[in-house]
């Protein structure tokens, strides 16, 4: 990997925006259910079905609110929040893995944990490109790298800015 160039490994900020996009229809919409049921008597079938549909909808927005766009060279992880971007050392990541409760989904989201908080907090929530999701090891090679570089690399586990 050339150290100059940054090999993005999420979706773009269109892709992104999409998936948020949408989050926040089906919120709106399942909101919109809860409304329509408050305007009949509640009973306790319709007192559930308004509780799982707010914690639905906040789950969503949670969700789709933390995803980053990510990209990475030799060293260190380049993570945009879509205003702006902050350069984090892959020696301080922890793991890769899919997103709990979204491995369903295709392409499943993707968490990078790392060994302690940095100006982002200790995950970044990203939703893979297409190239990255085709790898059926992109997980394993992202790992890979992660022990590698703290292999090769001792030190400083704190983000930096850029």
């Amino acid at each position: 990997m050339n150290s100059l160039s940054k090999i993005n490994i999420s979706s773009d900020f269109l892709e992104t925006s999409l998936y948020k996009f949408f989050a926040l229809i089906f919120s709106l919409f399942l909101l919109w259910c809860i409304i329509m049921e408050l305007a009949e008597p509640i009973d306790f079938k319709s007192l559930v079905y308004m509780v799982i549909c707010l914690i639905l909808i906040c789950y969503l927005i949670r969700f789709f609110w933390i995803t980053r766009v990510v990209r990475l060279d030799e060293s260190f992880f380049y993570v945009s929040n879509f205003r702006k971007e902050i350069k984090v050392p892959i020696k301080a990541a922890m793991s890769v893995d899919q997103a709990l409760f979204m491995k369903i989904s295709k392409p499943a989201p993707i968490m990078i944990k790392f060994n302690s908080p940095n100006k982002i907090g200790e995950k970044i929530l990203f939703i893979p490109n297409e190239k990255a999701f085709e790898s059926k090891d992109f997980i394993q090679e992202l790992n890979n790298i992660i022990f590698e570089n703290q292999k090769t690399c001792p030190g400083s586990m704190s983000g930096v800015k850029a």
